[in-house]
């Protein structure tokens, strides 16, 4: 799974990496709905203007790269649309299960309660559960090196001199990215209204009827610890308190009805 999405982003950075001089900004969102659809979003947006590459002085244009990144979004399945200096790529799931085959996620990359970033705080009427994460754009930095230095941008096959030029130059403007210049955003929509999160700022979608946990990170901030906590009703707490309710009433009710015989 961390690799399909690792390589996602790599497009995304490469896409705004080289074609863009200015501030440029990349949203991935999650969304979980009430049905079991889930439904990965990626956005870029960049400047619209032409830029120099900081390791080969190629210059690129917005246009180009963002139909390279349409190109392989589409290759993995995702439906893409650009407009003006956005890309949009989208993939609907239609439930958990298609999520888990694509994604290759099996049982055993099931976060455990006992783990220091997946566990349950206790209370008498209700309990917790806390969840904590770094998102992928904590390590955007050695994924895209990685992916820069490996067989990716390899130039085997490949026989004219200006194509391998090109794919060099390519590689060199990736690992010199200034990545100050990328802000991030990460949402995490949901239908349930019992989860609350430490984002910076919360919002109901009436349209998609999704709470949406929106964070804004920066370079300094991107390593930021995302927590989500969901808090349940003890249910066995409940009906022991149901219970002793329901005994309360029928013993005050056996005391007036004695009460009354009495008379």
């Amino acid at each position: 799974m961390k690799n399909k999405i690792s390589f996602l982003l790599l497009v995304l950075v490469l896409a705004v990496g080289l074609a863009s001089c200015a501030e440029a900004e990349i949203t991935y969102g999650y969304y979980v709905y009430q049905s079991g659809e889930i439904v990965y979003e990626f956005q870029i947006e960049a400047a619209d203007v032409p830029a120099v590459g900081g390791g080969s002085g190629m210059e690129y244009t917005s246009a180009q790269i963002l139909e390279i990144a349409k190109t392989i979004f589409g290759a993995y399945g995702y439906e893409t649309d650009v407009e003006g200096n956005i890309l949009y790529a989208w993939r609907y799931f239609e439930s958990r299960t298609d999520y888990n085959i694509f994604y290759g996620v099996t049982g055993d990359e099931a976060p455990d309660e006992y783990d220091e970033n997946f566990y349950k705080e206790g209370g008498v009427f209700f309990e917790e559960y806390v969840y904590k994460m770094r998102t992928q754009f904590a390590d955007i930095e050695e994924i895209v090196a990685q992916c820069a230095n490996s067989g990716l941008f390899g130039t085997d096959g490949l026989t004219s001199p200006e194509e391998i030029a090109f794919i060099e130059n390519v590689r060199l403007d990736i690992l010199a990215f200034d990545y100050t210049l990328f802000s991030y955003v990460y949402i995490y929509g949901t239908y349930y209204d019992s989860i609350d999160s430490n984002a910076d700022e919360k919002i109901f979608d009436a349209e998609t009827g999704l709470n949406e946990h929106i964070f804004y990170l920066d370079y300094d901030t991107k390593g930021r610890v995302v927590e989500l906590r969901q808090r349940v009703p003890n249910l066995f707490v409940w009906v022991l308190s149901a219970a002793g309710v329901s005994v309360f009433v029928a013993l005050a009710g056996l005391g007036v009805a004695a009460a009354l015989k009495k008379k």
